[in-house]
């Protein structure tokens, strides 16, 4: 079976096709007047947050909806 390293490392099969996650990257001025760079995952769950001293990630799971039934059936 031939085997394929992606950029992050991970080794997979050669056919397996997996999807790629596009990053919106944009720099932005923080109230303190500090410059960040804020990046975000094409499925919108992801951004990570970098400035010069350190690196925040916030991470939005979906929501999950529940339809409950009352009753005996």
């Amino acid at each position: 079976m031939q085997v394929q390293r992606t950029p992050s490392g991970l080794l997979v099969p050669h056919g397996f096709n997996f999807a790629e996650h596009r990053r919106t990257k944009r720099t932005v001025t923080l109230r303190t007047g500090e410059r960040a760079l804020v990046t975000v995952d094409d499925s919108g769950t992801a951004m990570q947050i970098e400035t010069a001293e350190r690196l925040d990630a916030v991470v939005r799971p979906r929501t999950v909806r529940l339809r409950l039934r009352v009753g005996g059936r």
